[in-house]
């Protein structure tokens, strides 16, 4: 993405549209995530081993809230999409009542004999104002959009590499003797 350079008019646009709060990530989503981290951080470690034992059940449970959450994620990108549609929508009819306006004005102004020339320059004037504008309001949105969409997509991926590093430590075998043994270490002796 480029640095908006001096002088152009994202510099000067809001990050968010007055009066509209910022695009957040999803809450829920992000207290499933530090469940499933949590579990795993609490889990019991494998003696000699990197793996950890977690409730299976627990964790499986969070993984199928995570699925039901995760949707809302893709609603939100799409709520943010419609939104930078409608705010280009509003400002292509604003343009369109602004240039609409102008020519209303520079006929009325032609009838003029005296004032032909200037009413064509002001209609000019007033037209590439309204040009001006509209590209203004289209670069504030795409910037908008481009900037919730960004940090979604990241959200998104930070989870998604959360997610399977929990399923690799769920997937990788275990040893049923290590397993017993630190379950019950007793009972590992008395069976020696």
């Amino acid at each position: 993405m480029r640095k908006p350079e001096q002088g152009d008019s994202a510099e000067r646009l809001p990050a968010v549209a007055p009066g509209r709060r910022e695009v957040t990530v999803n809450s829920e989503v992000e207290k499933l995530i530090d469940r499933l981290e949590n579990l795993i951080n609490s889990g019991r470690r494998v003696p000699l081993s990197t793996m950890v034992m977690v409730d299976e059940q627990e964790f499986l449970d969070a993984i199928d809230q995570l699925r039901v959450a995760y949707p809302e994620e893709i609603r939100q990108a799409r709520r943010v999409s419609q939104e930078r549609d409608r705010m280009l929508a509003q400002a292509q009819t604003e343009a369109d009542k602004i240039i609409q306006q102008a020519q209303k004005r520079s006929e009325e102004l032609l009838g003029e004999n005296e004032q032909v020339v200037a009413a064509e320059a002001k209609a000019e004037e007033v037209r590439q104002a309204a040009e001006a504008r509209a590209n203004e309001l289209r670069q504030w949105a795409d910037h908008y959009v481009l900037q919730a969409l960004s940090g979604l997509d990241d959200e998104l991926s930070r989870l998604l590499a959360q997610i399977r590093r929990g399923r690799a430590l769920i997937d990788r075998p275990h040893d049923d003797a290590e397993v017993e043994e630190e379950l019950d270490p007793r009972q590992g002796r008395a069976g020696a």
